[in-house]
């Protein structure tokens, strides 16, 4: 399915849940209106507007915590990391997912930043 709003397109299946829950969620597991925010470049953009979004798009869904098998290695990131490539951070989630169908937790993200500084 697919969320389109301004120039976001999300594409979401059951299997990429993980995917979508490490960058547009905050740690909560609700989604990040902040981020959000930032990268429909709308403020006016309220959790309501966000939720009936999201679902319509998705209908309703919950996604577990789960241990992740296909997780990227600290040198598979550290050859494609560059700082400042993206406004934000999180949005390399994204990015590994798309070219290597690998996940990046926010967890390894930070962690694998933090050690660069």
């Amino acid at each position: 399915m697919t969320i389109l709003s301004s120039d976001l397109m999300l594409s979401c299946s059951t299997s990429e849940t993980k995917y979508v829950q490490e960058e547009f969620t905050a740690l909560d597991g609700q989604f990040d209106l902040g981020y959000c925010r930032q990268l429909l470049e709308d403020r006016t953009l309220t959790k309501s507007k966000l939720n009936t979004l999201v679902n319509s798009a998705l209908g309703y869904i919950v996604v577990p915590k789960q241990e992740v098998v296909n997780e990227i290695s600290e040198e598979v990131f550290r050859k494609h990391y560059r700082f400042g490539k993206y406004p934000s951070v999180r949005q390399w989630i994204t990015f590994f997912k798309d070219r290597y169908g690998l996940l990046l937790t926010r967890k390894k993200l930070f962690e694998f930043v933090l050690k660069e500084v």
